[in-house]
């Protein structure tokens, strides 16, 4: 019902009772217009604090109408853990977390050029989309591994050929997806380096996480081991050392981001068959009398399957292949994580020059972690040597992978590869 006429001349009276100047009037309507804007920033601020995690409630986002209005109406995008800006500020957030609520309610600006991104994780069920039958012509299956397998595809618009890992289960909801998301990011992060697999992009599709990768052509060194192994034949003292110059240096690439990859092995490491520059294999070039013909092309070594990536100020360690894991990792002890990306490599060219397949437990795999390794008759000493070097139990003797470059036996290779 209405309200009864009298009221209303009361009501209306009241703005009258007592005498007003018409300057005294005008400053008491300008107050009252100043606390109705500062109800209508406290709804808008409410309106934004309910939509995000309290670690992305930053206080320099909330006095902005147009920035209220971006963080309401922009997509959810993930927080990337490797990044070197992000690992240096998910320590801050974590901090300011218990205080955030108090600093909501205070007043200041957010800087112009400041990122802002929510911290709340994409799921793969909000990220479905399907571009794996629409866009790529699909080859054959050419890996296969214990959650995805990995299929030679063409890009049916630029023609150019990728390395499509495809998890062989749906992920959404799994315990699974964490790492899967992981394995993104790395690639993410690490894909811009010479001895590294390329990243392109990624997607979920029937909730299952897609990878689209550089494609190498030449297979991985599990490859080349298992024919060996059939021909009864191991890889020649110079091609390990150009394999472990190569992968150093991914290694070393790796280890500056302050990242390790913790599952190096054969099966890991993929090669690109690479044509050699015209000027290399230009017959111009001087050559000694009687020195053979350099092939066309050259192996290029990558590091690949970053599944197990983690950072080093902040590891997450999921163990790797046991037959190339160092014993200090088994202990839990993750002091030294970049030194036992060189165990595993050590590991790795001592099996491809001819030292045989790797125990995967028992007294064999005990006294490996202990530095006893059996020479190679076949390769020098200093090869030997070094490779031992490689495995020391002691880590502070274990060489880094930038330390392993330096090595005198590697000088040479070291140069050519660059």
């Amino acid at each position: 019902p209405e309200t009864p006429p009298h009221t209303r001349k009361l009501r209306a009276l009241t703005l009258f009772d007592t005498p007003r100047t018409p300057k005294t009037l005008m400053s008491k309507i300008k107050s009252r217009i100043n606390q109705e804007n500062e109800v209508s920033k406290s709804k808008r601020l409410e309106d934004v604090v309910e939509s995000y995690s309290p670690i992305t409630r930053r206080t320099n986002i909330l006095n902005s109408n147009s920035r209220s209005t971006f963080l309401r109406s922009s997509p959810l995008v993930n927080v990337n853990p490797f990044t070197p800006d992000n690992r240096s500020n998910s320590s801050k957030r974590l901090r300011s977390q218990k205080t955030s609520e108090s600093i909501l309610l205070q007043d200041s600006g957010l800087d112009d050029d400041e990122e802002v991104r929510p911290a709340k994780r994409i799921h793969l069920r909000e990220n479905n989309i399907s571009r794996y039958a629409q866009e790529f012509h699909e080859v054959c299956k050419i890996g296969d591994g214990e959650f995805g397998a990995v299929y030679k595809c063409v890009n049916r618009l630029d023609g150019c050929t990728y390395a499509i890992k495809r998890s062989k289960k749906p992920l959404a909801g799994s315990i699974d997806e964490a790492n899967a998301i992981r394995e993104v990011c790395a690639h993410a992060v690490l894909g811009k380096h010479r001895h590294v697999v390329r990243y392109y992009s990624a997607w979920a599709e029937d909730d299952h996480m897609v990878i689209q990768n550089e494609y190498c052509n030449g297979g991985s060194l599990a490859d080349v081991l298992s024919q060996n192994q059939k021909n009864g034949t191991s890889m020649s003292e110079k091609d390990a050392l150009n394999v472990l110059v190569q992968i150093a240096k991914g290694l070393k690439y790796i280890h500056s981001q302050n990242l390790v990859h913790l599952d190096i092995k054969p099966g890991n490491i993929f090669i690109c068959k690479e044509r050699r520059s015209f000027e290399s294999s230009s017959p111009h070039n001087s050559m000694d009398e009687g020195e053979e013909t350099p092939p066309e092309s050259e192996n290029i070594y990558k590091i690949g399957d970053l599944g197990h990536v983690t950072c080093v100020e902040d590891p997450q360690v999921e163990e790797g292949d046991c037959r190339y894991l160092a014993n200090e990792v088994l202990q839990e002890d993750f002091s030294h994580l970049p030194k036992s990306d060189v165990f595993a490599l050590g590991l790795t060219i001592y099996e491809l020059a001819g030292g045989g397949s790797l125990p995967k437990n028992g007294p064999e795999w005990h006294k490996l972690r202990t530095g006893d390794l059996p020479t190679l008759p076949h390769c020098s000493s200093e090869f030997n040597r070094l490779l031992q070097s490689m495995i020391d139990p002691c880590t502070s003797r274990r060489p880094s992978s930038a330390g392993l470059l330096q090595h005198p036996i590697l000088s040479t290779y070291s140069s050519k590869s660059k």
